[in-house]
């Protein structure tokens, strides 16, 4: 009866924490079933996850019926074992962390655009941010390198390689091409950016981690567009 109890217990903390990951409201009346529908179509629950889950929703509508006064069906200890486990898992979603620790890449304002070319073809940059004095001022991004490679030959009819980036910045065709988050951030806040961000912009490119997600902090860490199918397949797998 102890493990019966502590399943039952356990189930409502899953679902109340399902809730609060799919920002779903009590008003709304869903059940567990409705709830793992919503996170099956998104990815902010692992599908492993809601699959158990699924099982464990129609085990515990077996408890609710009884035969002659008794439980139909006993709850061994190595399922509550893995309630707790899905319950963590759901409560500790995997974090940014890992974007922090490979390090970022940067230039300085007054760098010139030779330099910095050389740089991005030599690592496989599409963007790489800009800074002044360690300070954040912006995002360089092939789009920006080719609008500006664009102007100066429809008004110069010669490109100078010596330019520097700050001049080079002035063409971006979205000055807000990018959104900085602190380090706690999970990764389902990433995929969740990253998809309304690209909905209402053309030309978001990326997200930018300093320690409280402050354009004034050191920039730790950067996530692009080419990330997502990594990060998709971790929240997910």
């Amino acid at each position: 009866m102890e493990n019966v109890q502590d399943f039952i217990e356990l189930m409502q903390k899953i679902e109340d924490e399902l809730r609060l990951i799919l920002k779903v409201k009590y008003e709304e009346r869903l059940n567990l079933g409705d709830l793992l529908n919503k996170a099956n179509s998104g990815l902010k629950v692992k599908q492993s996850i809601i699959s158990e889950l699924d099982i464990m929703r129609e085990v515990r509508n077996l408890l609710s019926h009884r035969h002659k006064g008794k439980q139909v069906i006993a709850i061994p200890s190595s399922t509550i074992e893995k309630l707790k486990s899905i319950l963590q898992d759901l409560e500790n979603p995997p974090k940014v962390n890992q974007y922090i620790a490979r390090g970022v890449d940067s230039c300085q304002s007054e760098d010139n655009i030779k330099n910095v070319l050389e740089f991005m073809v030599k690592n496989d940059y599409s963007q790489v941010p800009v800074l002044n004095n360690d300070k954040f001022v912006g995002l360089l991004t092939t789009n920006t390198i080719s609008r500006w490679l664009g102007y100066k030959f429809i008004t110069d009819g010669i490109v100078d390689i010596e330019n520097s980036i700050s001049q080079i910045l002035n063409h971006s065709e979205n000055e807000r091409n990018y959104i900085f988050i602190s380090r706690d951030s999970n990764l389902s806040e990433v995929i969740e950016i990253f998809s309304s961000e690209s909905t209402s912009s053309n030309f978001f490119d990326a997200i930018l981690i300093t320690e409280n997600g402050k354009s004034t902090q050191k920039l730790l860490g950067i996530i692009t567009k080419s990330d997502l199918p990594q990060i998709v397949l971790k929240v997910r797998k």
